[in-house]
């Protein structure tokens, strides 16, 4: 049961840039080329679990964090971070997936990297809110929701739909886009 859980507006785009990805990490990896290599795996791994392909997602970015850990490439890790703690969200392993926001909002912080910052917490505050902790939730929207607007950013109508949901007492949780009980789906928000 999910809080606003992204769907993917076209599951055939979806499917199809999941293999242009996974042919274009390939191609990564086999010229060597790591940086590309590990910005390919988060993009991958952010698509396979949209596509609620979570297990995949994770083994994928396991891999990643720990090679951009090896390199010492601490804005990647941060990245990597984000986009495991959000497939674990997924596969139901809170704990981790609570400790693995914290560490990609620390990177974000430190590295003064707003846009990983934003998402971090708009994440964070999702799971938050599917754990029951409605108040941590909302300091971490409105948080990402104050970046985002300085930033222009558009995915500040996402943060302003969940701190709406909350506001309304709308946060109940949904599977894939189902109102569960005592809780309505204020929609799917793109993150």
């Amino acid at each position: 049961m999910y809080f606003q859980r992204y769907s993917a507006p076209d599951e055939s785009t979806l499917h199809a840039d999941i293999l242009a990805a996974t042919d274009a990490l390939a191609v990564a990896r086999r010229n060597g080329d790591m940086a590309q290599a590990l910005a390919l795996s988060a993009t991958l791994g952010g698509m396979l679990t949209t596509a609620r392909r979570e297990s995949d997602a994770c083994k994928l970015l396991e891999e990643a964090l720990a090679e951009a850990r090896d390199c010492g490439q601490e804005a990647m890790q941060g990245w990597l971070q984000h986009m495991l703690a959000t497939a674990r969200q997924y596969c139901g392993d809170r704990i981790d997936a609570h400790a693995g926001f914290a560490e990609a909002l620390s990177i974000a912080r430190r590295l003064g990297l707003e846009e990983l910052e934003h998402y971090a917490l708009h994440h964070w505050g999702r799971c938050l809110v599917e754990d029951g902790q409605v108040d941590r939730a909302r300091e971490c929207f409105l948080a990402a929701l104050a970046i985002r607007e300085r930033l222009g950013d558009p995915r500040q109508a996402s943060s302003r739909r969940a701190l709406a949901a909350l506001d309304a007492g709308e946060h109940g949780v949904v599977a894939d886009g189902l109102a569960a009980p005592g809780g309505k789906h204020a929609g799917g928000a793109t993150t």
